[in-house]
């Protein structure tokens, strides 16, 4: 396996634009009025918002011109219609995709003479000519200005590196539980489900990594010969991604249990074996459980706490394709 490095042009890349940016705008959209070399600018090249020269200029139909980021935030933190914010001019704006690219007033401003903003420098260049000359200056140092830019650059990292670990992790639990034979399903407001939405089906789990998909099918009605006195409850494997390179019919083991929460034993259990030949014709129980015993309260049997039921499911099949870690 070869080593990776990462490349420095990169980092070095990164660090000239937060410069450039840093050094000729500061905390502005537009370039800095100071470091031009003479101070009879044009006011038509100064953006009304942030007073600086301007950078990639828009222009509204009333003549008037603004740096695309100042006029963009502008439009977002002004509610409602959005005015033209030169004082006295009281023209409605169109969305900002509407406004035309000020491209002459862009030539003008790259032809403006800038001087370095590194102290003991003498350079004196056009504005497109900055980022280059930037990165090989022999006077720059680090500035509170190139180190908060630095800092701001870190922390997006810090915040990225942050949300990329949760992915992570929630990626690893759902791998685990992949990897767990038993799934168990949460049933809440069981007494609503009866007269409401009886019909429910639990989420998908895997008989392993690469098995077979399944799912529980429970009626809290009941349903054939269990309707209005009992849950009925029934087990299928359904169409999965992995079903075309799995084996067909498969003989399974299941073992279903409604849990105890008086005592972590005594669970209410059914299993069995059967076949499955992947049409997703399920098997169960239409008489799972009476209402009548899942109601009742005993010393050491409780099948209802707050409303909620949970059922728990093993399933194993014969394939050792459904079993591989």
């Amino acid at each position: 396996m070869a080593d990776y490095e990462p490349s420095s042009s990169i980092e070095e890349s990164s660090v000239s634009n937060i410069l450039v940016h840093r050094m000729f705008h500061g905390c502005i959209a537009g370039y800095k009025l100071e470091l031009l070399l003479h101070d009879d600018i044009e006011l038509e090249l100064v953006c009304q918002l942030c007073n600086g020269m301007l950078n990639e200029p828009l222009e509204t139909s009333c003549g008037h011109a603004f740096c695309s980021h100042c006029i963009e935030i502008y439009s977002l933190q002004t509610p409602g219609i959005v005015i033209c914010p030169v004082t006295g001019c009281c023209e409605v704006l169109p969305d900002i995709s509407e406004l035309k690219a000020g491209h002459i007033l862009s030539k003008l401003v790259k032809k403006q003479k800038f001087s370095c903003p590194f102290k003991g420098c003498l350079w004196i260049g056009q504005c497109d000519e900055a980022g280059q000359h930037v990165a090989s200056c022999s006077q720059k140092k680090p500035t509170w200005e190139i180190i908060q830019g630095l800092a701001y650059q870190v922390n997006d990292l810090a915040t990225n590196n942050s949300q990329l670990i949760k992915t992570i992790h929630s990626l690893d639990r759902e791998i685990q539980s992949m990897n767990n034979p038993a799934f168990y399903w949460k049933i809440h407001h069981v007494s609503n489900a009866v007269y409401g939405k009886s019909e429910l089906f639990s989420p998908t789990f895997m008989t392993g990594k690469c098995g077979y998909q399944a799912c529980l099918h429970v009626y809290m009605g009941g349903n054939s010969i269990g309707k209005g006195t009992h849950i009925s409850l029934y087990l299928q494997l359904q169409l999965g991604t992995n079903n075309d390179i799995l084996p067909w019919p498969v003989k399974c083991k299941f073992l279903i249990s409604l849990i105890n929460f008086a005592k972590d034993e005594h669970h209410y259990t059914q299993s069995g074996k059967t076949e499955f030949d992947g049409t997703g014709k399920g098997v169960g129980y239409p008489k799972f459980i009476s209402w009548r015993d899942l109601q009742k309260t005993e010393p050491n049997k409780k099948f209802l706490l707050n409303n909620c039921l949970i059922l728990k499911c093993t399933l194993t099949s014969d394939s050792h394709i459904a079993n591989l870690k």
